[in-house]
Formats: C-alpha cells, structure tokens, sequence
C-alpha cells in the first residue's frame, strides 16, 4: 500500500514540476506539516515521524513569497479530500480547518500560520475504509472571491502514520495596492521567516471560493 501511494502522489507532482528562478509579481506558495497535538502525542511519535492511529494532530502550514512583489492580504484554510478532479465529490472532504489571515508578505519572506482546529488519525480500518491514501491536504488561498491551491501534503500508512512527499504549489497572485503595501503587517498568530528559494509559478485557474458556488 505505501509504496502505491507514492507512486501516487507522486505521477500527481510530476505535472507541476517548478523551474528554481525567479518570478515578477507576487507569487504565494504554502509548504503543510503536521504535528502532535499533546504531549501525551509527542511521546508516541518517534524521531522518524511515526505516529500511532488515534492521535490529535494540529495543522501548520508556512506561506512563503517567491515573487518579487507584495502579495495582496487575503486568507487561507487547509482541507483534507480528494485531489483533482475528484475534489468537488460527495463526501470529497473530511476536514476544513477555520481560515486565517494572510497578510502582505515581503518577496523573500515566509509567515507560519497555525490552525484552532485538529484532526484525529483514524484506525487502520478507516484509513482504508474512508479512503485516506486517496486523499490529501491542501492549502487553498483565497483572495477576492477566488481559491488558488498553494500546497498539498497526503499522509502515508505503514504500521505507523507518516507525512508523505509534500508539494508546494507557487500560484501568481495580485500584487498588493500601493495603501495596502503602506500597511502591510502580520496578522494575530502569523510569524515572519526569511529564506525563500523562488519558484516558476505553475499557471492554475482559480476556483470560486465555497460561499460563491451555485
């Protein structure tokens, strides 16, 4: 099973695969992890990352701007379903976390958002059951009523939990307003990071965000 869910994941990377130079514009992209959510977790999981079914798992992801202008702000909320184009399938998503704020990051710089809302790992049984190796995390952004997914993180199984290979996924974006640049600040809960490699953006349509579908 591991190993087919590599495959996977990983003919799903193949086809945005990023040239390492830099973009003009604002270019957002997200890298998702996941952490124990209590000590009693931390514990369980060994230095390799292993954790054990039936742990709570916080969400992280880090958001990171590999353009050369500000972003302008706007928010982000991880969910946990099918990838393309089985998203948008009854009972597609398992989790949505609460959206947090994005502010305007500098180009070169990456803000770390952390999510109220946590996730229970399942059995064995229903990792299987409820097709979990089928599915992933993805990071969407939404800015002026439009989604871009700017990073994916599935979850592998093998006697343990483990992160399987993450992508992110750099999306352009429009370049902050000269009042909004003036502004720009981290919102409640965000913290600055420099370092960021640029990335080729991969050319995507944006989705309508869920409060505007039909």
């Amino acid at each position: 099973m591991k190993y087919l869910q590599y495959l996977f994941f990983f003919l799903i990377s193949l086809s945005t695969a990023q040239a390492e130079e830099a973009v003009n514009g604002a270019v957002l992209q997200a890298s998702i992890s996941v952490e124990p959510a209590t000590q009693r977790n931390t514990v369980l999981a060994d230095s390799l990352g292993k954790i054990h079914p039936g742990s709570q798992m916080k969400l992280i992801a880090v958001v990171k701007n590999s353009g050369t202008e500000l972003n302008q702000p706007g928010t982000l909320y991880l969910r946990f379903n099918f990838p393309e184009p089985l998203t948008n399938q009854p009972n597609s998503v398992l989790i949505k976390t609460e959206p947090v704020k994005v502010p305007s990051i500098t180009p070169g710089q990456e803000v770390a958002l952390t999510f109220i809302t946590s996730q229970n790992w399942p059995s064995l049984f229903d990792f299987i059951r409820h097709d979990w190796g089928m599915r992933q995390y993805e990071a969407v952004l939404v800015l002026d009523d439009k989604e871009y997914i700017i990073g994916t993180l599935p979850i592998l199984f093998s006697a343990y939990y483990y992160e399987g290979p993450g992508k992110e996924i750099p999306a352009q974006i429009p370049a902050a307003r000269s009042d909004e640049t003036k502004r720009s600040t981290l919102s409640r809960g965000a913290h600055i990071r420099p370092g960021v490699r640029n990335r080729q953006p991969q050319q995507h349509r944006p989705h309508e965000a869920p409060g505007n579908r039909g």
